[in-house]
């Protein structure tokens, strides 16, 4: 069996675990009521060309729906792309509701207890470890999105919750192995690929 470390959650490419139970479980501990339906979509730029329909404005749409590019066109004309924008108004963005703050509260609680060399030192030995790569190959699929739908769609992906991509912050959180990026998301649950919003 695989053993999973940070580094290779961080870096994954293949499906996690049950997305739809990890986005409820996140809107529960954001004291957000869950949402009436959830959509799990084939690809990160799925999702990305998915909300810039959802939240873009006309023009944007019919731009998405001359486009020529093959995955786009794909996607607009695929049957669960229509049920989903038959959802009508997503309402707004709960991002810093089930990621921001409570990465604010963690941040703030390991501070407390550590101090500011604790909290250096425990940085350097996790997050600071994985982030460069992380944060590199990030932009390179928002340029990649960009490039099949323009800057709207690429814009949209700034509000994305990251899942497996957050796995810096994971990893400096995750008391299981004692301050070592190398070490597995024991205390994420499942199988760590999924994070709070998979977004890989």
């Amino acid at each position: 069996m695989e053993t999973l470390t940070w580094e290779g959650v961080a870096l994954a490419t293949g499906p996690g675990g049950d997305a739809e139970a990890a986005v409820r479980q996140a809107y529960r501990e954001a004291g957000l009521a869950e949402p009436e339906r959830v959509a799990v979509l084939a690809s990160t730029a799925a999702g990305a060309l998915a909300a810039a329909w959802l939240t873009g404005g006309d023009e944007l749409r019919r731009t998405l729906q001359a486009s020529e590019a093959e995955t786009v066109s794909a996607l607009v004309a695929d049957p669960a792309f229509q049920a989903l924008v038959g959802f009508g108004d997503p309402g707004r963005s709960v991002r810093d509701a089930v990621r921001t703050r409570p990465w604010e509260r963690a941040r703030a609680a390991a501070y407390a207890e550590l101090g500011a060399a604790g909290w250096a030192a425990l940085w350097d030995d996790t997050g600071g470890r994985l982030w460069p790569t992380v944060d590199r190959l990030v932009r390179e699929i928002r340029r990649e999105i960009a490039g099949l739908g323009g800057e709207s769609v690429r814009l949209v992906t700034l509000d994305a919750v990251l899942g497996q991509h957050d796995a810096p912050w994971l990893s400096a959180f995750d008391g299981s192995h004692d301050g070592d990026a190398s070490g597995g998301p024991a205390a994420s649950g499942g199988d760590g690929r999924g994070g709070p919003v998979g977004a890989g």
